[in-house]
């Protein structure tokens, strides 16, 4: 009877939004596993897991972790608004894609198959035309596709509703203008 329990949950994958701001990752992915659970989406929010600030101890321990349990990472998940790969300020765009570089490292480590990511967003006091907005997060996305296919990991663009790319017609029409390698779109 155990062993169909953990047979039936290995099949799902288990997003960690929900444990966020109770567990830290290595801690929901371990008691989730003792569950049977094998397969995760782990969201990259400070407090459960953030790359600068959990440090390498942290990050080997989970990469541990996924290697003596069999517990998969499918994907990593990296909500912060704070990152924003369509600013108008070249210096926020490169930082932006600086901390998703760092996210596309982390995923290939723990052998995740892809990190998502939202378009960014308008400055809502002094909103930029649509057109720059597109164009800066094409700019954004050809810094950032090389390393992700370097590390084998696709970006996975989410419909985050507070970016300026919320539907899903707009997210195809740009993925149809400027190409699907390494891409996929994931609905929220």
């Amino acid at each position: 009877m155990h062993a169909t329990r953990h047979l039936n949950k290995a099949g799902y994958g288990i997003n960690t939004y929900s444990f966020t701001r109770t567990l830290r990752a290595r801690e929901c992915l371990a008691q989730l596993a003792d569950l049977g659970y094998r397969r995760f989406e782990i969201m990259l929010v400070p407090g459960h897991f953030w790359p600068s600030l959990d440090g390498d101890a942290v990050r080997r321990d989970i990469e541990s972790l996924v290697g003596n349990t069999g517990v998969q990472i499918t994907s990593l998940n990296q909500p912060n608004l704070d990152v924003n790969l369509s600013s108008v300020v070249p210096e926020m765009r490169q930082h932006s894609c600086r901390v998703i570089a760092s996210a596309i490292d982390l995923a290939a480590s723990w052998n995740a198959k892809g990190v998502v990511i939202n378009p960014g967003k308008s400055n809502p006091v002094f909103p930029a035309p649509k057109k720059t907005l597109t164009d800066c997060f094409r700019w954004s996305l050809e810094v950032l596709l090389p390393i992700a296919r370097r590390a084998g990991v696709e970006l996975i663009v989410k419909n985050h509703p507070l970016s300026y790319l919320y539907r899903a017609n707009d997210l195809r029409l740009f993925f149809d203008a400027f190409g699907w390698d390494q891409v996929g779109i994931g609905y929220d």
